[in-house]
Order: C-alpha cells, then structure tokens, then sequence
C-alpha cells in the first residue's frame, strides 16, 4: 500500500505493508527516520472507526502522532 498525502507518494518511505486480523488493520511504513503504524479499529455495533498513528524516532521510541474517529452518518 502506499502512504500518499499533500508530499504525494514517492517518498523512501511511502510503501507500506499491512495485516488484517479480526476488525483490526495495521499498517507500518519504515525509512532511515524511523516507522510509522498505522492501525484502523473497526466497531461494528456503533459503525465507528477509530485510527491510532504512531511512529518511532531513529532510536526506535514509539510516540503518538495522532489519533481519529470516524462515525458512519446516516439520515
């Protein structure tokens, strides 16, 4: 999979590998400054997913970036 933002997708780091387990995906994208995870939660009984980001520095120590919740809308 590849990483594409407003930097675009040809970045060292911006293919990425992915596992899907159960409702849960997680995503790692790795370069020389470190990796960045990924990882999309789905819960079905209120149609809500939830996104962790989280990377590492060059010496490997894990740091949240960001998180996010999507809800599904209805009418």
């Amino acid at each position: 999979m590849f990483w594409l933002d407003i930097y675009g997708g040809n970045l060292p780091g911006s293919i990425g590998y992915g596992e899907l387990k159960d409702n849960v995906l997680t995503m790692l994208w790795k370069d020389s400054d470190g990796t960045l995870r990924n990882t999309f939660t789905y819960d079905a009984k209120k149609h809500r997913w939830n996104s962790v980001i989280d990377q590492t520095d060059k010496s490997g120590n894990w740091s949240l970036f960001c998180t996010e919740e999507w809800t599904r809308w209805s009418k």
